[in-house]
């Protein structure tokens, strides 16, 4: 009996880590909900979890750091990265907040986005906007 439910872990356990290495090459959507490595405009946007905290990197075409997050969102609450049209990138959790990483010349900046200034929320973009509201 203890066999069969260690049999049935490691079949959770596995399927896990598949799900963890999902690999999108020349992923287009300007929206990423799923945790895998996704390759963007020549770039690496790895998206991970650590410790129940969603991660992710961005790193360019000589595997340099371009951006790492820097807050600790829940992986148990509702998310999502977003890239606009300049590629900035967008990144909302259920329990953080909103989180913008403006894009540099060799690099991106982060700020953190306050839900209760009226003109920065004013000034999302409008398919960030939509899906925030709408789920």
């Amino acid at each position: 009996m203890m066999l069969k439910y260690l049999i049935v872990l490691i079949g959770f356990i596995s399927c896990a880590n598949q799900n963890d290495s999902k690999l999108y090459l020349n992923w287009e959507d300007p929206f990423i909900e799923e945790l895998g490595t996704y390759t963007i405009n020549n770039d690496t946007l790895k998206v991970y979890v650590e410790n129940s905290i969603i991660k992710f990197e961005l790193k360019n075409q000589s595997n340099q750091i371009l951006l790492k997050s820097t807050t600790q969102p829940s992986i148990y609450h509702r998310w999502f990265l977003y890239f606009d049209d300049d590629n900035n990138l967008w990144f909302y959790s259920g329990d953080i907040g909103i989180d913008l990483y403006i894009k540099l010349e060799k690099s991106y900046e982060y700020r953190a986005v306050d839900f209760f200034n009226d003109v920065e929320m004013n000034n999302l973009p409008t398919e960030f906007k939509i899906k925030l509201e709408n789920g």
